[in-house]
């Protein structure tokens, strides 16, 4: 069934840095038209090329693909540097327009999550520039909840803008817990089954896929 095959066509897998073209034109938007990056101006491709290799060498940075295309990704990041934070995990997606309400990030994040919470990551954070209920209504749904507003943290386009913390905890709290690992010590076994995961969301969220976007 042709309807079949297409769904087929999506895949899940970690970025590499000759991504850069295609994750770029995804994120680029995002800069010069939005205020949800408080960057002013885009990366070149070179430096999210090193962006990718650098976060990608500690953190999950997952693609979504369809039919070829990169259509999304997320990845994670320390939350902040001094030594108490590393134990948390800053989460950050971005998806083409084509491919927005089509259960990408309810799919992605969860595998992102799984992977973390296996590195030993212990809490989620999520920032979210004021406002922007589709991006707390993600959060919310995937169990983050909110916790601070930083008012008038950001000045973009013309106007200060409040930013709003969630977080989410994915391991048990302990007393001396072990270091996170990189992403690179993790078994390539387990992460390939956990994108699997991914696919198989995408593929069941109503078929749709079956209809290659405009």
């Amino acid at each position: 069934m042709e309807d079949s095959e297409q769904m087929k066509n999506i895949g899940v897998r970690l970025a590499r840095p000759d991504d850069a073209p295609a994750l770029l034109g995804i994120y680029a938007p995002y800069v010069t038209g939005t205020s949800v990056s408080f960057e002013y101006d885009a990366p070149t491709e070179e430096d999210f090329s090193k962006r990718i290799a650098t976060i990608g060498s500690a953190f999950p940075w997952l693609v979504c693909e369809a039919d070829g295309k990169a259509a999304g990704y997320v990845y994670a990041s320390r939350f902040a540097q001094r030594a108490a934070y590393r134990w948390g995990a800053e989460m950050s997606i971005y998806l083409s327009p084509d491919y927005h309400r089509m259960g990408l990030a309810s799919a992605l994040y969860p595998c992102e999550e799984a992977l973390l919470a296996a590195q030993g990551y212990r809490k989620l954070y999520a920032r979210i520039t004021m406002p922007n209920p589709q991006s707390f209504g993600l959060h919310e749904h995937l169990g983050f909840t909110r916790t601070a507003v930083y008012p008038n943290a950001g000045y973009k386009f013309g106007m200060w803008r409040d930013v709003s913390v969630l977080e989410k905890q994915i391991l048990p709290l302990c007393a001396d817990p072990p270091a996170p690992l990189p992403i690179t010590e993790l078994s390539p076994a387990f992460i390939s089954g956990e994108m699997k995961k991914a696919e198989e969301a995408i593929r069941a969220r109503n078929c749709v896929f079956c209809r290659s976007p405009a």
